[in-house]
């Protein structure tokens, strides 16, 4: 792996601090990809301007690129400065090339948001639940059926209908040891609204999955997750919800990941 590669080469004009950081890196290169800097700091021990120092020491221009570059080599995506231009003709090739780097796109964007502490406070409210009510209309229901069907894998109590009057009913009949699960890209759904203020009313935890913008379903989650807003940048694209959609499912499949891994350690 390339970011591997530069860690060894560089490994020898490193301060004992950062080679202690190095070391840590490399034993958890998984997770780095998501973790703030921040969180790498308490993780590793060592300031946040120690951490920006050794990944310039070692050739990137911050940690942000860092990441990227470990992402890269673990999930298999090529790095994406901006959002891939439309430059298809008409023919399958360039329809498969076009959907490729959008799609790399979202997801390397999509990593940058995503929060170690967030996911795992997620898979821990969802694993001590009783029952997960999963909340969502229109194409946001794709990723919620999607949700359903992991937890339901992991023998977790997971519903979700897709009407959201009985969406409301079922909120209702829940507790604190329920959890509530909205997924709404805009976070600003009036009917998904009422329901999210139906949950705390009652007490009932809220996990949010909604775009990075200021919204009424992400102020009032417990935990909050979010995905870049991307679909702005193509109409056509926005209407299908393409972006939106692959965003969401791979924030559901990391989720069904850290709660498999849990439960093959038990």
């Amino acid at each position: 792996m390339r970011f591997e590669e530069n860690i060894n080469l560089n490994f020898g004009v490193l301060s004992n601090r950062e080679k202690s950081l190095a070391k840590y890196i490399l034993n958890h290169y998984n997770e780095i990809s998501i973790m703030s800097i921040e969180e790498l700091s308490k993780k590793a021990n060592i300031s946040c301007t120690g951490i920006t120092r050794f990944v310039k020491k070692i050739g990137y221009s911050g940690f942000v690129n860092f990441k990227l570059e470990i992402a890269k080599d673990t999930v298999g995506y090529e790095e994406s400065e901006s959002e891939p231009a439309d430059s298809n003709d008409g023919s399958i090739q360039s329809i498969v090339s076009q959907m490729q780097a959008k799609k790399n796109y979202t997801i390397e964007q999509t990593l940058l948001l995503l929060k170690t502490e967030q996911l795992q406070q997620a898979a821990d409210l969802i694993e001590k639940s009783h029952n997960v009510f999963i909340v969502a209309t229109g194409a946001s229901g794709i990723v919620a059926t999607d949700l359903m069907y992991k937890l339901i894998k992991l023998n977790k109590k997971a519903i979700y209908v897709s009407d959201t009057g009985i969406q409301k009913i079922g909120i209702s009949a829940m507790s604190k040891e329920d959890v509530a699960f909205i997924i709404s890209y805009s976070g600003n759904t009036e009917s998904i609204k009422e329901i999210a203020k139906a949950a705390k009313t009652i007490s009932v935890p809220i996990i949010s999955l909604t775009s990075n913008t200021k919204n009424v379903i992400r102020s009032l989650a417990d935990i909050s997750i979010v995905i870049p807003q991307t679909d702005h940048v193509d109409t056509r694209i926005r209407l299908s919800a393409i972006s939106s959609r692959d965003a969401h499912l791979f924030v559901i499949d990391v989720l069904f990941f850290i709660l498999l891994f849990r439960n093959t350690m038990k």
